[in-house]
């Protein structure tokens, strides 16, 4: 659907639910399988949620929060 297009000034919104304590992530900005950045959150106890830039396949933590990342089975809505 978004393959091969160029958007300059953009906004990505997703409503998630996730029913387990695993991470789940939103892909932004990907140039290809190495070059990209992604939202991420992890439930559980040592939950937490954080921004990284992956380049050259090498990922780097530039935000991270850890707050307990999410409650199972609670509906979230992220604003990228």
């Amino acid at each position: 659907m978004l393959k091969n297009k160029l958007y300059y000034d953009a906004q990505f919104k997703a409503s998630i639910r996730a029913m387990n304590d695993g991470l789940f992530a939103i892909i932004f900005r990907a140039v290809d399988h190495e070059n990209y950045y992604s939202f991420e959150c992890q439930g559980g106890d040592e939950g937490f949620k954080r921004i990284r830039r992956y380049k050259n396949g090498v990922g780097k933590t530039l935000f991270k929060i850890s707050d307990g990342g999410y409650l199972q089975d609670t509906w979230y809505t992220i604003l990228i």
